[in-house]
């Protein structure tokens, strides 16, 4: 049996591991893996929040998004912010894309910002009890 602080940091090492594959290795291939890294994490992620949802016995929040596409938001903006730095790194012409460096923060934030407003909400409610 694994301890908490490493079964509770396993979906985000899946997540950065998979970010890091898709960044630094060339081979187009090798995405691959990175990418399964990726949804890995965040699939982990979503069942854990999903059954921590199921345990708590709160009020059910009003969402304008189908529950599934809500927990994915964050991921989502996650891997398009990847998406776009990845076509920043990469590309071959001359003139570098400054918009899609500036659409990666933009992903990136909105991603992050997601993922930590959930966690200080989760521990939030977790204390008010």
């Amino acid at each position: 049996m694994l301890s908490r602080p490493i079964y509770e940091s396993l979906p985000y090492a899946y997540i950065i591991a998979g970010c890091a594959v898709i960044v630094l290795l060339e081979s187009k291939l090798a995405w691959i893996p990175g990418i399964l890294l990726f949804i890995a994490g965040a699939h982990v992620w979503i069942l854990r929040a999903q059954y921590r949802a199921r345990l708590q016995r709160r009020p059910k929040a009003r969402r304008r998004l189908p529950r599934p596409l809500y927990e994915a938001a964050p991921f989502l903006y996650l891997f398009a912010g990847l998406a776009c730095l990845m076509l920043y790194l990469r590309y071959d012409g001359e003139q570098a894309l400054p918009l899609t460096l500036a659409a990666a923060i933009m992903f990136f934030g909105a991603g992050l910002g997601g993922w930590l407003m959930r966690g200080y909400y989760r521990h939030y409610h977790d204390q008010s009890r």
